[in-house]
């Protein structure tokens, strides 16, 4: 059985055993399912590592101390991944890490790497990455490619280099603790340039913790060329945390009132993305150019390469993402998709429309032909006109279904309904659906969704006083 506290490995290790005896004695094992996060495994179960003789290891969730005795051990376990993030704050634990490496003096042994800095960090390589619609289905993740081999690497290279620099201009005393914290604000704005986060983000601090707390975990040992493939693996998790979303409001430059919230998956490409607004928009993909504005109506970035995922450009809640057609012969330049009377009318003259067969005013005239009477009124203007004799304006009532209580405010003809004799009621309570107008004709005035227009048959007129709500009755 192997115990341990939480995220310290314990799969990792059995999984690492049946490596090995899978190398001794090929053959299918069950292999424990690992994760970069605490809490994964949620069972105990059993897997079996060797054959001749067999033998199984039982993999554990992780225990924890009933209570930890101090704040250090607390951060000290939070930064090992051994409690999840949020239960103490990925701001206080990337504070706390800072902390340790500025009193370590950790950095100054980065100094080499400013000379790599200095000469160009490569984030880019001649390998592009090629996204199809298939590739967006769910499957086995693929190796790393250079490409993200050289991103990762370059990216430790730029965070060490902006540590090692705020660090080696640090004139206070790192024993006090007004000047580590100082220290630390520098630090945090050094990372924000590092990690290329927007400035005016209102969550950028939030946003450096978890990608500087995700590197830190992640980032290989120097040197190491296998553990530079391994940690790779993370290196969308360095821009993006989790399966998370984000809601955009999407505008157009051609079209001036298209307007919508969209939302996004942080790992789709930018690609998928304009594949996503070329059905909402019309622009082609290839001719689409698309603009981060901020809450503040600012431009944060430009998605130039289609080949990273959202998240890469950091956008948040609230976001704008400004459409740019940039094709001049666009079905959305011109204006006629918003203002109708640019669009040509189809028209036919009497005379052609009269000579044509299967019209509706054909068929009009043959049922008129076969039954005079079809498209006369079935029901008579005097419709329950009798009804109406005990009725009275400003008389009290009871409507059904539902017994709603109100006051007569209007009895007679109503042209824009039925033929026949209606009733005008203004209930007691918000249960109607207008205020006296129907169909742009004034009955009677009333407040807002208290008037109503029913047939006399439905309304009782007599002592109907007004309800009180909260009126209980006595048992």
């Amino acid at each position: 059985m192997v115990v341990g506290v939480p995220n310290v490995g314990k799969s990792a290790l059995i999984n690492s055993i049946h490596q090995l005896a899978l190398s001794q004695f090929p053959g299918k094992m069950k292999r424990a399912t690992v994760g970069p996060l605490p809490g994964v495994t949620q069972d105990i179960a059993g897997y079996k590592i060797a054959h001749h003789p067999s033998i199984y290891v039982l993999d554990t969730p992780g225990v924890l101390v009933p209570s930890i005795p101090d704040i250090e051990t607390g951060l000290k376990l939070a930064l090992a991944g051994s409690v999840k993030d949020s239960v103490v704050g990925e701001d206080r634990i990337a504070q706390y890490l800072l902390a340790v490496l500025n009193t370590r003096g950790t950095p100054l042994h980065w100094k080499h790497l400013n000379k790599r800095r200095l000469e160009g960090i490569r984030f880019d390589s001649e390998e592009k990455h090629e996204y199809k619609s298939k590739d967006l289905r769910p499957k086995r993740r693929k190796l790393p490619n250079n490409s993200d081999m050289i991103y990762v690497e370059d990216l430790v290279t730029e965070v060490q280099c902006a540590l090692y620099l705020t660090l080696s201009e640090f004139t206070g005393n790192m024993e006090d603790e007004g000047d580590l914290e100082c220290l630390i604000e520098k630090q945090f704005e050094a990372l924000q340039k590092a990690f290329k986060i927007p400035h005016v983000a209102s969550q950028a601090r939030l946003m450096i913790s978890k990608k500087f707390l995700t590197l830190f975990r992640a980032a290989p040992e120097e040197g190491t060329q296998r553990k530079v493939r391994e940690q790779v693996l993370m290196a969308t998790v360095l821009q993006i945390q989790g399966d998370e979303s984000v809601l955009l409001r999407v505008t157009h430059s051609n079209l001036k009132s298209f307007s919508a919230d969209l939302r996004f998956s942080l790992q789709t490409t930018v690609e998928s993305v304009k594949e996503k607004l070329w059905r909402k928009c019309g622009t082609s993909v290839n001719s689409m150019c698309l603009d981060l504005y901020d809450d503040t109506n600012t431009k944060v970035s430009v998605l130039t390469d289609d080949s990273r995922p959202l998240g890469y450009y950091s956008p948040l809640d609230g976001y704008r993402l400004h459409v740019i057609d940039l094709d001049p012969s666009s079905v959305t330049s011109g204006g006629w998709l918003e203002d109708i009377s640019l669009v040509e009318k189809y028209s036919i003259s009497e005379e052609a429309y009269q000579k044509r067969d299967g019209t509706f005013r054909k068929y009009k005239e043959k049922l008129v032909s076969q039954n005079p009477s079809a498209l006369g009124n079935k029901i008579p203007d005097n419709y329950m006109e009798d009804l109406c004799a005990n009725i009275k304006v400003r008389d009290r009532c009871e409507v059904e279904p539902g017994a709603k209580r109100g006051v007569v405010k209007f009895l007679g003809l109503a042209e824009p309904l039925a033929p026949g004799f209606w009733v005008g009621v203004q209930y007691d309570e918000p249960l109607g659906k207008h205020d006296g107008m129907v169909k742009g004709v004034r009955y009677f005035d009333c407040p807002p969704l208290h008037g109503a227009m029913v047939r006399p048959d439905k309304v009782k007129v007599g002592d109907y006083p007004e309800q009180d709500p909260f009126e209980v009755d006595e048992i």
